[in-house]
């Protein structure tokens, strides 16, 4: 699969790949000032943003699309930035290609699996109530964007997180709202998509930093045992946000990332 991206800046390689209902574009304002040391890739992982749409959305071929990317551009060796199941996919390429990361950057996310097991799962809940709430939306008679929104607002109140999703509807060539995202593949994956990624007997041995959002629960102090065994050389770092913390605290996570990156 081909996948869009946007490109910026001049300087060493740097992917970064979005989370779940997200895509490239909403990560422009820190390529921007990642981009007087990096020349940094906005990747849209399948099924999101501007690269096509497929049945198929898990790990397995989320990697193999990166690692098309990564060779379509003709890069050696390349920094990874992932947040949420984009850093379980720039995971996965790191272990399945270690000699070709520069460096690895993970934020706010696990190797462990947040599907409904043993213990609770406020993740799984949190996203199949979004995933019910955006497909119980009326598209097809909205005419503004706020009629949308209010519809949305019924179920989830949070405005900022409304404003995230709601970048994902877009309009067709006769002027109607569609979803920019395949909606209904997402919604069959998702307990695929909280699977876990650690591969038995691979490490990395290079540079990682893995960033939590202090208010989201996503990282566990328990799951720093599973990131040092991958990757021996991790380093752990928090920042006071939530789960969207490129959104909620950007200046901070800037700091943060050429601190680690330069």
């Amino acid at each position: 699969m081909v996948l869009g991206f946007r490109k910026t800046g001049s300087g060493e390689p740097l992917i970064i790949l979005h989370g779940l209902y997200g895509s490239g574009q909403n990560w422009f304002s820190i390529a921007q000032a990642l981009s007087h040391s990096f020349t940094v890739y906005l990747v849209d992982l399948r099924n999101h943003g501007s690269s096509p749409h497929a049945p198929e959305h898990n790990y397995d071929v989320m990697t193999r699309d990166l690692e098309s990317f990564i060779d379509d551009q003709k890069l050696t060796r390349a920094y990874i930035l992932g947040h949420s199941m984009g850093g379980k996919v720039a995971m996965k390429y790191t272990l399945l290609h270690p000699e070709r990361v520069s460096g690895l950057v993970v934020v706010d996310i696990a190797m462990r699996s947040y599907a409904m097991g043993e213990d609770f799962s406020p993740q799984l809940l949190v996203h199949q109530k979004i995933i019910s709430a955006l497909a119980s939306l009326d598209l097809d008679f909205a005419e503004t964007r706020d009629e949308i929104d209010k519809q949305l607002a019924q179920q989830l109140p949070q405005r900022s997180l409304r404003r995230f999703l709601l970048k994902n509807v877009k309009r067709d060539k006769k002027g109607k709202f569609v979803w920019g995202l395949n909606l209904n593949v997402l919604k069959e994956n998702l307990q695929t998509l909280l699977d876990s990624v650690g591969i038995p007997g691979q490490i990395y041995s290079g540079p990682v930093l893995v960033i939590s959002g202090m208010q989201s629960g996503y990282i566990r102090q328990e799951d720093h045992r599973d990131f040092s065994e991958a990757f021996p050389a991790v380093e752990f770092i928090e920042i006071d946000a939530g789960h969207w913390v490129h959104a909620e605290k950007p200046q901070e996570l800037i700091r943060v990332l050429l601190k680690f990156l330069t």
